[in-house]
């Protein structure tokens, strides 16, 4: 079995052509895969671009049979996700202040005595 990757990162696409040669007797073993036995393999033999992800497969319908010639060659598209960018687009925000040493505790101190609240002088009006 052949494999083939392209990467396309215009239409961010990776393009796998998976081959198998054709048996030519029916006592050779035949191979039938689907999508699901074709995504094991890429796990294993590929690995995505720099900033990328690979999403789901957009031709996953797709099958291939060494029994028939029309199917021993398949072409499945596997979207590519861009990673979000770790970079701030936006302007920093105003400089933090340095924190304060803190202070020692001073010691308690005894309450005070309360003082008489002191009258006002009483205005007589004339009149």
């Amino acid at each position: 079995m052949n494999f083939d990757f392209k990467n396309d990162l215009e239409n961010e696409v990776v393009i796998l052509t998976a081959s198998i040669t054709r048996r030519k007797r029916v006592s050779d073993p035949r191979i039938r895969m689907t999508w699901e036995d074709i995504k094991k393999l890429v796990g294993e033999h590929y690995t995505p671009p720099v900033g990328y992800d690979l999403g789901s497969c957009t031709t996953s319908h797709r099958r291939v049979d060494n029994d028939i010639e029309s199917r021993c060659q398949a072409e499945y598209i596997i979207t590519l996700i861009k990673k979000p960018s770790k970079e701030k687009t936006e302007s920093p925000g105003p400089a933090k202040r340095k924190a304060e040493p803190k202070r020692k505790a001073e010691p308690k101190r005894k309450a005070e005595p309360k003082r008489k609240a002191r009258s006002k002088p009483s205005v007589k009006k004339e009149g």
